[in-house]
């Protein structure tokens, strides 16, 4: 390759922490309960594609992604204590 490119670094293993309680700083406001709300992310199908996307998601979920209709079943679920958050 000429000297002007940079070679592939696609296959390179990430050099992000091993813990995931590292990925974000102490004060992120990832680390609050409602983040999703917070973050106007309200749709289930869209929290479920920000836990592959978005890191403070990633964060949030446990570095798994659960599906969509998973979210909805857990916010039916617990519809009537979340309530009385939102005015």
């Amino acid at each position: 390759m000429g000297p002007n490119f940079i070679t592939n670094t696609v296959n390179q293993t990430l050099l992000i922490p091993t813990s995931i309680l590292d990925w974000l700083p102490e004060g992120h406001l990832v680390r609050l309960l409602l983040y999703c709300y917070a973050t106007s992310v309200d749709r289930s199908r869209k929290i479920e594609t920000r836990t592959f996307e978005d890191l403070a998601f990633r964060y949030l979920f446990g570095d798994q992604h659960p599906d969509h209709t998973t979210i909805a079943e857990f916010r039916k679920r617990h519809l009537y204590a979340l309530s009385g958050l939102f005015t």
